[in-house]
Formats: C-alpha cells, structure tokens, sequence
C-alpha cells in the first residue's frame, strides 16, 4: 500500500466476486485509509457485515452496490431473493452517514429501466449510479 500512496494513488476500487464475504476486509479498509487513499467496495450489498460497516464509517470508505432492476424483480436477476436486505443495508448507510452509489448493468432488452432505476437511486440515498453496457 505505501508503494501505490507513494506513486500517488488516491483511490482503490475493491470488487471482484464479492469482497464482503473477505473476513479481512474491515482490516483491508483500514490499511488503504492509513496510507492516505479512499476506498469503495463494490457489492452485491447482500453480506455487509457490523465490522465492514463499522469501518467503512470509520474510514470514510463507500460502497457501490450492484442492483439492476428498481423492484423485487432484481431477485430474478441475482437468482436468490435479496433485494429487501439490499434496500436494507443502503438504508443503513443512509443512517450512518456512510456514502454509496449504484451499479446497474444495462442491455438492449432492459434501457426502459435507466430512468427508473435513477429515481430508485436517488429516493434512496445513492450518490451516483452507473449504468454499465
């Protein structure tokens, strides 16, 4: 990490699979914040841990979580129903002050959904949102 703050490094994107099911990744957070650059871990928003939220706060981290359909039906997209508890866990960052925005894969099929999923966004807290081709 010293070596990517030294090279002037100020921000790194943690995604992957899905980083939160790391259980080092509160430790992660706070060594990227200790070396003086931010960070903002993609998720599907479903396993956000006490010690992940705790620091992300503490840290000024955020999250983007990936959600591409505005209602339940991102159930059908992510094959297990979880979109309560992703509504749930942005509210709490909401409550905590924690910053987040949205990553939405958009398809030929799905571009009715852009403005949609803007206003699903942005009645929930999110920042940003992202549309990915």
């Amino acid at each position: 990490m010293r070596n990517l703050s030294a090279l002037g490094v100020r921000s790194i994107k943690l995604s992957g699979g899905e980083p939160t099911v790391r259980g080092d990744l509160p430790e992660i957070i706070h060594t990227i914040h200790d070396h003086g650059m931010h960070t903002v871990t993609t998720t599907n928003g479903i396993r956000i841990r006490p010690a992940v939220l705790d620091a992300t706060e503490r840290c000024g981290a955020e999250f983007k979580f990936s959600i591409h359909r505005p209602d339940r039906t991102n159930d059908d997209v992510l094959g297990i129903r979880s979109f309560d508890l992703i509504r749930a866990n942005m509210a709490t960052c909401v409550e905590r002050g924690i910053r987040f925005g949205i990553n939405s894969v958009v398809t030929a099929d799905v571009t009715q959904l852009m403005a949609p999923m803007a206003r699903f966004a942005s009645v929930h807290g999110a920042r940003k949102i992202s549309f990915i081709p």
